[in-house]
């Protein structure tokens, strides 16, 4: 005979008997639902308590600590105090300045009425030069810009480590959901069809209450078609993508081994499936984006006076009878150097810069978009031999500092070169 540990009840006959008192003695009843309600009220107590040291712990950061006074050294053997240790002065970097901005022109005063016989044509000042910064750095544009990315550079920005940046993705045209299918009733039975066991079950037929199934649809249905629709899905370009591609062929000259033939009579081959954006529509994208707040419009020319002391507020002035180069700037002066590291600061842009402004209209500001192309074959998985050979295009007038981080998204796709064989 057994007895139950709950309430002492005797007389009980063997395991099963056992069992089932079990599942009518009050006492354990009582006891598991009170074991229930201790370990709710001990999960919510934990919980209240770590919310509470979390807030605690984020108040305690916003309150900032009030700085101690540095504790006195103590002093040497011979009374006299310690020499507080100081870092050399070659260990000492300076903090890198921003530019000095561009002096926009003030309001121009009204003309005073002056005599024919008096009155002189003055040579117009086109190029514009900024004052130096505390290294001697300055810059001269060969006209006034109209918008310079770095009038709004702090010392943040020069400072700022490149994982601390985050970037904005881009928004694509994606497909609906349903894609290839017509709609999304039909694709929901092909996926019912297709996708599902070979049992089905009576949970399997839910699938005509979901919000977008509509009784409409089917109408016309055939599923040899929709099979073929799906078939012919692999050979779909995935939707359209932004600022439109193209698909073209070209035609190469083909060499003929161990005959010495002109080029004009060489065998042509004609290369298509070539995918490509036309070379307008992806400067729209670039100067259409955010990103264009940061693109250099307006050339100029990077010099430094190494004599420069930002100390002396007195200004040399220098010579103004001089003759403009060939870039519409005025010429180096002497013990100044030309600092060249982007191309935007090259001597070759700021001189078609100059030539393009011949023909510039007054209400029309004329730029030069330096396109720059990359190009290299991309393998696409650890295992087996799938690539492509993209082209990349970037612009220039973007600095190469922020080019050079990934998450800039400086580049844009311009084409897929397909893979050819000709053996």
């Amino acid at each position: 005979m057994l007895r139950c540990g709950f309430c002492d009840k005797k007389d009980i006959s063997g395991q099963r008997g056992l069992r089932n008192h079990w599942n009518k003695c009050g006492a354990r009843l009582a006891r598991i639902t009170s074991a229930a309600t201790q370990a709710v009220a001990t999960e919510a107590a934990r919980v209240e308590s770590e919310a509470t040291a979390a807030a605690q712990e984020i108040l305690d950061k916003n309150i900032p600590e009030v700085p101690r006074a540095p504790s006195p050294l103590p002093p040497g053997a011979g009374g006299r105090p310690h020499r507080r240790p100081r870092l050399p002065a070659r260990y000492c970097d300076d903090a890198p300045e921003p530019p000095t901005p561009i002096l926009r022109p003030l309001e121009p005063e009204p003309d005073l009425p002056t005599s024919n016989a008096t009155q002189q044509e003055i040579p117009t000042q086109t190029w514009v030069k900024t004052e130096p910064n505390a290294h001697g750095f300055y810059k001269v544009f060969p006209n006034r810009p109209t918008h310079d990315p770095e009038d709004s550079i702090s010392l943040d920005d020069l400072c700022r480590s490149s994982q601390l940046l985050t970037g904005t993705p881009k928004v694509a045209a994606a497909n609906p959901p349903f894609f290839s299918f017509l709609n999304s009733t039909v694709a929901r039975l092909m996926t019912w069809f297709h996708l599902g066991s070979n049992l089905k079950s009576i949970a399997d037929l839910d699938v005509i209450l979901q919000d977008d199934f509509d009784r409409m649809h089917p109408e016309g249905f055939s599923a040899a078609r929709e099979n073929k629709r799906l078939d012919d899905a692999s050979n779909i370009l995935p939707g359209q993508p932004p600022s439109g591609w193209t698909v073209g062929s070209v035609k190469i000259k083909l060499p003929a081994p161990k005959i010495c033939k002109p080029e004009a009579d060489a065998a042509e081959f004609e290369v298509a499936g070539i995918l490509y954006r036309p070379l307008l529509n992806v400067m729209t994208e670039a100067f259409q984006s955010p990103a264009f707040m940061q693109y250099h419009t307006t050339p100029f020319a990077s010099r430094r006076d190494p004599n420069h002391d930002p100390s002396k507020p007195d200004t040399t002035l220098e010579d103004v009878n001089f003759k403009l180069d060939e870039s519409g700037l005025p010429p180096l002066a002497a013990g100044h150097e030309a600092i060249c590291g982007e191309i935007y600061t090259s001597p070759e842009m700021l001189k078609a810069h100059h030539a393009l402004h011949r023909w510039d209209k007054p209400h029309i500001e004329t730029i030069i978009a330096a396109y720059m192309f990359w190009s290299d074959s991309t393998h696409l998985a650890n295992f087996g031999n799938a690539s492509l050979w993209p082209l990349y295009t970037f612009f220039g007038n973007l600095s190469k500092y922020i080019r050079a981080k990934p998450m800039a998204n400086a580049g844009f796709h311009q084409a897929y070169f397909p893979s050819v064989c000709l053996c």
